[in-house]
């Protein structure tokens, strides 16, 4: 009589087998279409905390170097801040002073550079859709003061189209004026 095997013990291998490479496949593909789709990596939370932690300094008045990456603005700035408003823009590299009114320079605003304008965009990116199929962007947050420090956005892999990648840069920020908190009653 021949020697039979025992088809439990074959079909238990092929089992293990088979949960060892899905299981690690499955999570390698959650995690890769999950970035894929989503729009920022930041949470709402975040946003929330970091803007708080700028509001607690008290920081009145600044003067921060800039570095951006948009068709329009393309290139380095330093620029000062009184009162969450723009008083002053120079381009560093050409040493050019930017005369701004009215927050506008031929009706384009440079606002977007300011701590202020970067949490309005960190907050329009926070409370869109987390789900995007066409952009995906970036937001880191100073660790000691909480002011955005890097707001970038990229088209996804599929979404063809050109000249829509760009983000703007703190690159530093000099704390020039604080306002004295108010005593709590």
């Amino acid at each position: 009589m021949p020697i039979q095997e025992h088809p439990n013990e074959d079909e238990r291998y092929r089992r293990r087998v088979f949960w060892a490479g899905f299981f690690p496949i499955t999570c390698v593909v959650i995690f890769c279409v999950g970035f894929a789709v989503l729009g920022t990596n930041v949470t709402r939370l975040q946003y929330d905390a970091a803007l708080s932690k700028w509001r607690s300094q008290n920081i009145t008045e600044y003067e921060a170097t800039v570095s951006d990456m948009s068709m329009v603005w393309a290139g380095d700035y330093k620029l000062r801040v009184r009162d969450g408003q723009l008083v002053s823009l120079s381009k560093l590299r050409s040493g050019a002073v930017i005369t701004v009114t009215n927050g506008t320079l031929s009706g384009l605003s440079p606002n977007f550079m300011t701590v202020e304008g970067m949490f309005e965009e960190a907050d329009r990116l926070t409370s869109s859709s987390a789900l995007d199929l066409q952009m995906s962007c970036w937001v880191d947050f100073d660790d000691a003061l909480g002011y955005p420090s890097d707001i970038s956005c990229q088209p996804k892999p599929w979404y063809d189209v050109t000249d829509v990648s760009g983000g703007t840069q703190i690159t530093s920020l000099k704390v020039l004026q604080r306002a004295t908190p108010s005593p709590t009653p």
